[in-house]
């Protein structure tokens, strides 16, 4: 399991805390490779132990120590995430606020973040490799005027935000401020997002780590804690009285299409893995503990053409079973696509194929409703082609 993963499991299984301040003070961070806690957070910080897995949020930078930036970017949301080595304390100003407070302005009790965090490995959204950490850090700690210039370093760091707009667009809200909780609301969907990320994601070690990276991590949420309200297939659609199609309203505004698709892969997994759990139980009860049940998308990869493979007893005769599963929050009448591979194999397997269309879930409820087609049957469905050629030969 690669690093990546491993924090995107963690994520997934609502074990990773958040952690909260302000963007400059995430650009210490970024040159030391830990992080801070206040007295008051002494509890959670004592509980942190090595493997544990803290998401990073930023928030704008204060105006009382940073330079406004004349562009005024917008920073709020998550810019990366970090893997728990250790723990320790210190006593010395490290973070902007604290140097100001202490140094420049000399209060007798400067706000401080005594209790630290140290990452073993980082992953980083941001352009990373632009800033100059080990500079900024020194004009940090060495400042004897407040605001300080910050400009580029910040939006380099906050380049790639997964920012809270829209998370809150693709179904994830979280608490603007807090630090040390526990991200368990929507957990498997925050977890695909920040894996929408995955390709802006910058790595950094800090220091050697002893956790197990391929170690099982628990999903937290149970597939078969859901139940199915009943078998619900497509109706026709009425036409209108008059003869007449209503207009269509069309909605302009911006979509981020990266995390609609990560929104669409968070339900997709969590209906297969219902569908998985299912046909785990029926063959066990029916064949026996001899007969795996594979989840071929999970373990082999998208190119099989199908997401299950399971048994059937038919006539006698015990054989292989390919389901392929289609998962939707909308109703039964919510179309799907299906890939040119995933209807070449279904084409080439109708008797032993199956699709299983889950719609109407709800994972506040955990309930659901189904139908299911015979691979003939889905086969003889209208089918409206989507996909549009790219040409890139220069004229």
């Amino acid at each position: 399991m690669s690093t990546f993963s491993y924090i995107t499991a963690k994520i997934a299984a609502g074990e990773a805390r958040k952690a909260n301040g302000p963007v400059e003070h995430w650009l210490t961070t970024l040159e030391t490779g830990f992080w801070g806690f206040d007295v008051q957070k002494a509890d959670v910080w004592h509980q942190l132990k090595a493997g544990d897995v803290m998401v990073f949020q930023a928030v704008a930078p204060n105006p009382a120590f940073v330079s406004k930036d004349p562009n005024r970017p917008k920073i709020t949301g998550f810019i990366g995430a970090g893997i728990v080595s250790d723990i320790s304390e210190k006593n010395e100003p490290r973070w902007l606020s604290e140097v100001v407070e202490s140094r420049v302005h000399k209060l007798d009790a400067p706000k401080f973040w005594p209790h630290l965090v140290h990452f073993s490995d980082v992953i980083w959204f941001g352009d990373i490799d632009k800033i100059n950490a080990s500079d900024i850090q020194r004009s940090i700690e060495e400042t004897d005027t407040a605001p300080i210039e910050l400009s580029s370093p910040i939006r380099e760091l906050a380049r790639n935000i997964l920012s809270a707009e829209s998370m809150r667009e693709a179904g994830f809200s979280f608490g603007a401020q807090g630090t040390g909780g526990y991200l368990t609301a929507n957990a498997e969907l925050l977890s695909t997002l920040i894996a929408s990320r995955e390709q802006h994601a910058t790595f950094r070690t800090y220091g050697s780590s002893t956790i197990n990276l391929a170690a099982e991590i628990p999903l937290l949420v149970d597939p078969e804690a859901f139940t199915c309200g009943g078998e619900v297939s497509p109706k026709a659609k009425k036409k209108p009285a008059d003869g007449k199609t209503p207009p269509s309203i069309t909605i302009n505004r911006p979509i981020d299409y990266v995390l609609q698709a990560a929104k669409n892969t968070a339900l997709g997994d969590l209906g297969e893995r219902i569908i998985l759990a299912q046909e785990r139980t029926r063959v066990h009860k029916e064949l026996g503990p001899d007969y795996a049940v594979v989840h071929v998308s999970r373990n082999e990869g998208d190119s099989a053409g199908y997401d299950i493979r399971s048994w059937r007893k038919v006539v006698g005769v015990i054989s292989e079973y390919f389901i392929e599963v289609k998962t939707t929050s909308g109703n039964e009448n919510t179309p799907f696509f299906i890939s040119e591979n995933e209807l070449k194999f279904a084409e080439k397997n109708s008797s032993k194929y199956e699709l299983v269309r889950i719609h109407s879930l709800s994972q506040a409820k955990k309930q659901y409703l189904v139908y299911r087609w015979p691979g003939q049957e889905m086969l003889d469905k209208t089918r409206v082609p989507v996909a549009y050629r790219v040409d890139v030969n220069v004229e």
